[in-house]
């Protein structure tokens, strides 16, 4: 299936659904510590890298002063939810 460590990874990060990246991820990773893969780059490779890996249509990518702001929390404030 992969002639090399670096197709595998070219493959493993164009691929958008998450499972399926981890899915890939744990079989290339088997196969390479089982000798399965045994080129880490073939002369012959024209693959490149995507400069981002790609993600799920669903999935926003924003500045982190635009990310939505987290609680308070912390202990003081989960103590007084559970007494509640």
């Amino acid at each position: 299936m992969y002639s090399s460590i670096v197709e595998a990874a070219v493959l493993i990060l164009n691929t958008p659904d998450t499972c399926r990246k981890a899915e890939l991820t744990r079989d290339v990773s088997k196969k390479w510590q089982e000798g399965e893969i045994t080129k880490i780059y073939s002369e012959k490779e024209t693959e490149i890298p995507p400069l981002e890996p790609a993600r799920p249509d669903h999935i926003k990518l924003v500045e982190p002063r635009n990310a939505p702001k987290r609680g308070k929390g912390g202990l003081f404030e989960l103590v007084e939810f559970v007494m509640e």
